[in-house]
This record gives structure tokens, C-alpha cells and sequence, in this order.
């Protein structure tokens, strides 16, 4: 058998070479990964209702209100939102608000995809390590396809509320431009809590709950309460008469025992 010599010296370069190999090697595959924020805030409907109703990921919960100048939101429905997030959710961090004012869009009206277009470009408020946060979008321009609605909750943190139809309606009956507003929040922070059974987890029996439309309350006078055989403008005309008979629309039993169901209070 032939026997193979190699010199020290050659073995030591050929060692230190092969080292510095896979040291190049693994500097060259570390990337950093730029993670888009919106991944998160893209999602379906619902879909961070844990997260919004309990502090088991996020403790502290940050409402970015977005408008135009003009259009920010009345101090009374803040107020009083504020009261009705703290007795809904766990946020032991605290509960904020954050102002941005955006320009004025050159569109007579939007589209729901214009909507998350405006939000992608001036959204500043997003998830951190214990923050959750909420878009909330005040403009006085109608929704195309949505024009008389006087709220949308569209994926999982982002709100819009309607200046133009909520005027119209406070204008065209004897209700409050605040109350309607503040209704109407409330609303549609409901469906980002994950109301009525959006991800498919209502406790109680079926049909007893929610209506034929997703999403809905079947209980007149609940905050969730919402007629899908009508109309926008007869939905709106039948919020004027509950709000009449209740300055201030809540939960009903059924729609707080989902709410507790998951986390909430």
C-alpha cells in the first residue's frame, strides 16, 4: 500500500483555508429580514379578537385616529368610547389614542380598496412586543357600493367611519350627530372583537343569536343588532328608532357572553 505524505505547512493552510471557507460561507447567508408590518393588519375581520380582548399577547392597545382636518372624530364620542373599551377588554398597559391628520383625498368618493390604500400610506400605529393597535379612519366621503353605510369594519385592526351618511342621518332625524357616531364606533369595534360568531365560535345554540347576515345580532336594541333584509337606508332609519328608545346602545346578554367566552369582560 503506497503510503501519502503531506507537509504540516500544507496541512495548516489547507485547515485555515477550509475555516475561513464556511465562515464566508455563513456571513454570506445571514440576510436581514425586513418584516412588513401590515402582514399582520391584513388579515380577516375577527381575526385579532383575543389578542384585542385579552392581555394574554398584548397589554397596552393604541387607537390611531386618522382624519382629515375637520373630521376628527367629537370629544364626547371619544369619551365615551374610551369608557366602553375599558370595560370590555383586558388592557392593563393602558388604552391611548394617537392623532394623525392626513390629507385631503382628491376622490369624490373611495373604493374599500382605496381605503386600505390611504391606510398603507399613513398608518403610523402597529403591533409591537406587548401594543396592539387600531386604525380608525374619519372621512367626510361616501363608500363606493357602501354609500349609505355609516361605519365598515374591514380586516382585522382598521375601522372607517362615514361623516358624510352619519350627518345625513343625524341631520334628516331628531338624533345626535355624537350619539349616532359613537353608536357606530362601537358597532364596528364589535366586529374587530370578533361579533357576532365571525370566527365561527358563538356558544349558544344555532339561531339563537345571530341573524341570517353575519356577523349580526338577531336581538333588537343590541349594539349588534342589524336588519339584513332591508336597505342601507331603512338599516339606518331603524337605528334612528333605537336610538330614540336608547341614547346609548349596549351588548345584549348574548353578545356579552361571546364577549366573556373570549377573554373579555
Amino acid at each position: 500500500m503506497k503510503k501519502l505524505f503531506i507537509p504540516l505547512a500544507l496541512l495548516f493552510f489547507a485547515s485555515f483555508f477550509f475555516v475561513n471557507c464556511n465562515k464566508d460561507d455563513d456571513e454570506a447567508i445571514i440576510e436581514e429580514v425586513v418584516v412588513d408590518p401590515f402582514d399582520a393588519e391584513r388579515l380577516n375581520t375577527g381575526a385579532s379578537n383575543i389578542e384585542l380582548l385579552t392581555e394574554n399577547t398584548y397589554t397596552s392597545l393604541t387607537i390611531e385616529l386618522a382624519y382629515v382636518a375637520g373630521n376628527r372624530p367629537t370629544q364626547s364620542t371619544l369619551d365615551s368610547f374610551m369608557t366602553f373599551l375599558n370595560e370590555r377588554i383586558h388592557k392593563s398597559g393602558g388604552i391611548n389614542y394617537v392623532e394623525t391628520i392626513i390629507p385631503a383625498p382628491t376622490q369624490d368618493s373611495l373604493t374599500l380598496d382605496q381605503l386600505s390604500d390611504i391606510e398603507e400610506q399613513y398608518r403610523t400605529q402597529f403591533r409591537t412586543e406587548n401594543k396592539i393597535a387600531v386604525w380608525c379612519f374619519n372621512v367626510n366621503l361616501r363608500v363606493i357600493g357602501e354609500s349609505n353605510s355609516l361605519g365598515i369594519a374591514y380586516n382585522n385592526t382598521s375601522l372607517y367611519l362615514g361623516k358624510v351618511p352619519i350627518q345625513e342621518v343625524a341631520d334628516e332625524n331628531p338624533v345626535d350627530y355624537a350619539s349616532v357616531e359613537l353608536n357606530i364606533l362601537k358597532h364596528e369595534f364589535g366586529h374587530l372583537l370578533g361579533m357576532v360568531n365571525l370566527n365561527n365560535d358563538d356558544i349558544h345554540g344555532a339561531g339563537e343569536h345571530e341573524n341570517p347576515e353575519k356577523g349580526h345580532c338577531k336581538i333588537e336594541n343590541c349594539l349588534m343588532f342589524f336588519q339584513p333584509d332591508v336597505n342601507s337606508r331603512q338599516a339606518n332609519l331603524k337605528l334612528v328608532e333605537m336610538l330614540q328608545r336608547h341614547s346609548v346602545l349596549e351588548f345584549d346578554p348574548l353578545c356579552l357572553a361571546d364577549l366573556r367566552a373570549m377573554g373579555g369582560k
